[in-house]
């Protein structure tokens, strides 16, 4: 069976230096903005059959890529269509929602992409879920800090805000 839609992150650290906040100290006592935006730093991946509009920007974070992703997800279960603006740049990820298909646009590659709906939404979830059982596994002190309750409510209920 042929994978029409991958979703994944790469973790790389911080450009240039390649320093990794997640394994400087405790993260349960990280403050809440350097987890969100200094912990699993890397790059998002997005491919849809073959089509890869992944930002490769190298400071995107695996917890703010999860969070916008969840609120993809959830708006395109209401909504016929939702954009995700990166706050470290004026790009963006257009995602509409037609007749049972998802079409992505961005403002960093002229391609455009599209999948099922369905294949697109239960990707997410894969994804979503794998995610958060790896930092479980790998950091489980993260699941510790306050900050985390926040992030995981976010995801669960796709607050991409």
């Amino acid at each position: 069976m042929k994978i029409s839609v991958q979703l994944g992150f790469e973790i790389l650290g911080y450009p240039g230096t390649g320093r990794r906040v997640e394994d400087e100290g405790d993260l349960a006592e990280t403050s809440g903005v350097e987890l969100f935006h200094g912990a699993f730093m890397g790059d998002g991946i997005l491919v849809l059959h073959g089509t890869d509009l992944s930002p490769r920007f190298g400071w995107v974070t695996l917890i703010d890529w999860c969070i916008k992703i969840a609120a993809v997800r959830s708006a395109l279960a209401v909504e016929s269509r939702y954009v995700v603006n990166f706050s470290e740049s004026e790009d963006w990820l257009q995602f509409e929602r037609q007749a049972g298909e998802v079409h992505v646009s961005c403002s960093y590659s002229a391609e455009l992409a599209h999948a099922t709906h369905e294949d697109f939404d239960a990707e997410i979830g894969r994804f979503l879920s794998g995610q958060l059982k790896w930092i479980e596994r790998e950091y489980p002190q993260v699941m510790k800090n306050p900050a985390m309750a926040d992030i995981r409510a976010r995801i669960a209920c796709g607050d991409g805000s």
